[in-house]
This record gives C-alpha cells, sequence and structure tokens, in this order.
C-alpha cells in the first residue's frame, strides 16, 4: 500500500497546527510565570523535558532486552 503523497495545502495546514499548539504551550509557560515564585516556567519546561527523557530511556532499554528474542 502506497503513502499518500504531502501536497503544499497540507503541510501548510500542518505548520499551522504546530504554530496553534506552540501558542498553547507558551500561554501555559506563562501562567506558571504567574504564580508566586520564580522560574516557574523553567522548573515546569525542566519536568517535561526529564519525563520525554525517561519515556526514551525506557524504549532504549525495551529495545535492548528485545534482542534476546530475537532469531537469526
Amino acid at each position: 500500500m502506497s503513502k499518500k503523497r504531502l501536497t503544499t495545502a497540507i503541510a501548510t495546514e500542518m505548520v499551522g497546527r504546530i504554530e496553534s499548539l506552540q501558542r498553547q504551550i507558551n500561554e501555559v509557560y506563562a501562567e506558571a510565570r504567574s504564580y508566586e515564585g520564580t522560574n516557574n516556567d523553567n522548573v515546569i519546561h525542566d519536568a517535561v523535558k526529564a519525563r520525554k527523557d525517561v519515556r526514551e530511556a525506557q524504549e532504549s532499554a525495551k529495545g535492548l532486552l528485545d534482542i534476546f528474542d530475537m532469531t537469526d
């Protein structure tokens, strides 16, 4: 089965969606800054990154362990 071709119209719509998501992310960081304390947005950013790193490490560990089930 062949994949659909990515057209300019589809790509432009995707870019718009990503920009919209980025605006939403920026709004969340602005909201975090509105709370008492300093560097709240940095803490939120670091927590998001740490959780991403954990997911990637789990996937990597699974890949390593899956080697045991591979057949030649």
